[in-house]
């Protein structure tokens, strides 16, 4: 019985010694280790300085210890970051607009986030001219007084002054494609066919301006400094019509098809999709003539090839429906895509997209006014999206003729 007792007493003190022994040789907990210090990320300043003014694309913030995965915050809206480094960070412009936000740079190398305020985002874009009813609207123009015309596929002529008031000033007798304020301050209609139409903004009388001849049935159309409208279409080459309307027919792009014309600086830019695409000639671009006082026109030039951005900025050349001139020289371009507005840079040679994220979708054509705004019409029947407009202001003037 003694001998039970001593082995049951010596069992117990060898449990313990055993348990004592694992207690020791576990391994040490995270709370009894120093924890590393991580690097605080902080915001020193940014470009532009203060706020976003129109035209301001791209946003670039400075500052320390941007390190692991960034994001970036205009207070909760997140914004497109474009490139970033240890110091500096590059983001598009973010789809909000406040007098004061705080500016957040999240890390995930990081237990602090990095604030700077107040920064104000200026408004760029706003819905324009009350279209409510869904109806397709095909063009738009804008007079020196800054009144914007817009075009209705069924034909309805509107008038929005630079008040905002709205009304029906005409009706057109076909599907009008394009229009364009010309040298008399009156209302130009392109409509597929030989004959331009005018509409008196006076009297709102619309009467025929000019028939071409047999097989120039043209749909695009721009006027000169001088008076002279300049206009094609499918097959019927450059045409230019003179101010007491004498048309001179030209053969180039005899074959192709015209599907923009803008007069810029002496110049006229002419969007062709080539018939006969070759090593000279691209599918896809836009070239240019000169035109002098008298409307003559000057060799071609080849400007942009555009079959170098498909894919990546539209997937056909049709999608591009509209294209101006900024004062500096920059190409706008308004295309019927999920980012409709582009811009290209003949100095750098980059295209680009403009308020990627912040002008919706679907540009069905744009006009530039006298200032700063843009009027784009945006909608798609086949996408069921819906037919409106807007205004957008990119901040700088368009360039002149």
């Amino acid at each position: 019985m003694k001998i039970k007792h001593i082995l049951i007493k010596l069992t117990f003190y060898l449990m313990l010694l055993m348990f004592i022994k694992c207690e020791y040789d576990v391994t040490q907990p995270l709370w009894y280790k120093d924890y590393p210090e991580l690097p605080i990320p902080s915001i020193v300043k940014i470009y532009p300085p203060e706020e976003a003014t129109p035209g301001c694309n791209y946003i670039k913030i400075f500052g320390s210890n941007f390190v692991g995965k960034v994001s970036v915050y205009f207070d909760n809206v997140k914004a497109n970051v474009v490139s970033a480094s240890n110091d500096s960070i590059v983001v598009r412009r973010p789809a909000i607009s406040k007098d004061s936000c705080v500016v957040k740079v999240v890390c995930d190398s990081a237990m602090v986030v990095a604030k700077y305020s107040p920064y104000k985002i200026h408004k760029v874009i706003e819905p324009y001219g009350n279209f409510l009813e869904n109806k397709q609207l095909n063009a738009v123009t804008v007079d020196d007084d800054e009144n914007i015309y817009v075009v209705e596929k069924k034909i309805n002529i509107y008038k929005i002054t630079s008040s905002g008031d709205k009304t029906i000033i005409g009706t057109a007798n076909r599907i009008i494609y394009d229009i364009t304020i010309g040298f008399d301050n009156n209302l130009y209609l392109f409509e597929n066919n030989r004959a331009i139409d005018v509409l008196n903004l006076q009297t709102e009388e619309m009467t025929q301006w000019i028939k071409l001849k047999s097989g120039k049935v043209v749909k695009y159309g721009d006027f000169t400094s001088h008076g002279y409208l300049v206009t094609g279409g499918r097959r019927s080459g450059l045409v230019v019509v003179t101010p007491d309307k004498n048309p001179i027919y030209t053969d180039y792009y005899i074959k192709d098809e015209i599907i923009g014309i803008r007069v810029y600086n002496g110049y006229v830019y002419v969007n062709v999709i080539c018939n006969e695409p070759d090593e000279n000639n691209p599918e896809f671009a836009i070239w240019r003539h000169s035109i002098d006082s008298k409307g003559n026109v000057g060799d071609k030039e080849l400007v942009l090839n555009l079959t170098n951005f498909t894919d990546q900025y539209f997937t056909d050349i049709d999608q591009i429906n509209s294209f101006y001139f900024s004062e500096d020289g920059r190409l706008f371009i308004g295309v019927s895509a999920e980012n409709p507005l582009l811009v290209y840079d003949f100095n750098t040679q980059t295209m680009d997209f403009f308020y990627l994220g912040i002008v919706p979708s679907y540009c069905k054509y744009f006009a530039w006014g006298t200032q700063s705004y843009i009027y784009l019409i945006r909608g798609d029947n086949d996408l069921e999206e819906e037919w409106t407009m807007y205004r957008i202001d990119i901040g700088m003037n368009k360039g002149s003729k």
